[in-house]
């Protein structure tokens, strides 16, 4: 578990700091820099704490079942609760994850029909065994919530 100091801080310094680490977050380009920022800021423990929350409040925002979210991310059910109740007063997270979510549906919409009209994997002249195998690992994706 997280802890912080409980000496006082002055609610200037306080947010001095929290401009610090906005605009650190900020000057992040790209996903390896991502990672590599988060991984050497981050314990291993706060990591995988940070991914799953988002990660729920991702699952919930596609309106996947409590249960669906904590069986995937191994949360109880009353933790996936109060982040549904959570995601309710937080707009912006929500905002976000809603863009997140229609760059996803983009992108399933072109692997939809990238496999499905344009290069089936059933298609005279293909190794079928090759062909099950795509198809299989296809279908897996397509029906995987995350």
């Amino acid at each position: 578990m997280t802890q912080i100091s409980k000496r006082y801080i002055e609610p200037r310094n306080l947010n001095k700091i929290l401009n610090i680490f906005l605009s650190s977050v900020l000057k992040i380009e790209n996903k390896k820099s991502a990672k590599n920022f988060f991984k050497e800021l981050l314990t291993p423990t706060e990591e995988i704490m940070l991914s799953k929350r988002i990660v729920c409040f991702y699952l919930l925002s596609k309106n996947s079942s409590i249960i669906d979210c904590a069986n995937i991310l191994k949360l109880s059910t009353a933790t996936v609760a109060k982040y549904k109740i959570l995601l309710n007063d937080r707009p912006t997270v929500d905002m976000i994850l809603k863009k997140v979510l229609k760059i996803e549906s983009i992108k399933k919409l072109f692997n939809t029909i990238f496999h499905e009209y344009i290069s089936p994997p059933f298609k005279y002249g293909t190794d079928w065994s090759a062909g099950v195998k795509i198809y299989n690992e296809y279908k897996k994706r397509k029906e995987s919530p995350i």
